[in-house]
């Protein structure tokens, strides 16, 4: 595998409609459907997978995220023949449209279906012509990376870039928890292929992008191993859109760090990236004074407020008498559960989650 200078950020992190690991039922949709669109820059060629957005709201996110435009996409891939990962594929106005031959087979035979009156799948809307075939290379660097199951011809792309092998996989890895379980969704054509293909993609990838959650160390999910961590941890928001937001889950705690979304779209994010309601957030903890991180500060009504005791001592330096409220309802952050270790670095504080394949630092 060719190892050149290529970059890669989400645009979306996408979320399912139903997730059986945060107990919801496979017979109910409890969010809606989003899937995770990934933006490749190998050189000069811009390549946007997987687009589950209208271009409009894409285009925007192109914007804040890169300064790039619509018109700058040169190659538009879709790991498989779902409409939820090739939303307006078509007027990207400069772009080339392309999945893997197999898909484009599975995409045929279901409109065959469909025209000859027999079951077929409800994703199919849209013009097959649109698309072109590829095998083997998408560019010179980027390779697709066949993982049947979801779909016959479910393809990911693979390549590499500062020593790390990166899968985008679509929805035959359908987040974390699925790879975690070599499990396939409730609407999934093989179950059997799709623990192959997620056993194949453990042993060829350090980072996967899944097709519909955030990216992931392959290690620290692996089917295969032990798992020891005590503290897990998942991004609610992405860094360009505004300061990272964690939600961090032990055992028997829910805790928000750096809240800096605002009350609608923290809730619906907690919502969609976890399954939980902000009334089961227990803590919530500000490593500084910053007002972005009170924006949704009236909506964990459950939780108790925390901060480093030097940033409360610096508050009434930094904020006058009509911060005086928020500062009351914050206490003394001292002991953390298990698992976590709070550090100050040139008069910054981190949290440190301990990892049997590294420690993360957070944000």
């Amino acid at each position: 595998m060719n190892e050149s200078k290529i970059s890669w950020l989400l645009l979306t992190i996408g979320n399912l409609s139903r997730n059986k690991y945060w107990g919801e039922s496979n017979y109910c949709a409890y969010h809606s459907v989003l899937a995770t669109t990934t933006l490749v820059l190998d050189g000069d060629i811009v390549i946007l997978v997987d687009p589950s957005e209208p271009i409009d709201l894409l285009e925007i996110k192109l914007k804040q995220a890169v300064g790039l435009t619509a018109s700058d996409v040169d190659i538009v891939f879709t790991t498989h023949y779902h409409l939820d990962h090739r939303f307006d594929a078509d007027c990207y106005p400069n772009a080339v449209c392309y999945m893997s031959a197999q898909s484009l087979k599975d995409w045929e035979l279901e409109i065959s279906k469909k025209n000859k009156g027999k079951q077929y799948s409800p994703h199919i809307s849209g013009n097959v012509n649109v698309f072109h075939p590829v095998s083997e290379r998408l560019t010179k660097n980027i390779s697709l990376f066949s993982l049947p199951g979801h779909t016959p011809g479910c393809t990911g792309l693979l390549f590499r870039t500062e020593g790390k092998r990166i899968l985008i996989s679509g929805d035959t890895i359908m987040s974390e928890e699925y790879f975690e379980h070599e499990d396939g969704y409730w609407m999934n054509q093989n179950m059997e292929l799709t623990k192959q293909s997620i056993k194949k993609s453990a042993a060829n990838a350090d980072i996967i992008i899944p097709g519909h959650g955030d990216a992931f160390k392959a290690h620290d999910h692996n089917p295969d191993e032990e798992k020891h961590a005590a503290i897990t941890w998942r991004r609610l928001n992405l860094s360009w859109e505004a300061e990272c937001t964690y939600l961090l889950q032990s055992k028997d705690r829910n805790i928000i760090l750096n809240p800096s979304l605002s009350g609608g779209r923290m809730s619906q994010a907690l919502y969609d990236r976890s399954g939980l309601t902000v009334s089961e957030i227990d803590t919530v903890i500000s490593l500084d004074t910053a007002r972005k991180h009170r924006e949704s500060f009236e909506i964990f009504k459950n939780a108790q407020y925390y901060m480093p005791e030097k940033c409360l001592k610096q508050w009434n330096v930094c904020y006058g008498s009509e911060d005086a409220y928020f500062k009351t309802c914050y206490k003394k952050l001292e002991a953390l559960p298990c698992g976590m270790e709070l550090v100050e670095k040139e008069e910054k504080y981190f949290i440190i989650i301990k990892n049997p394949s590294g420690d993360r630092i957070l944000p």
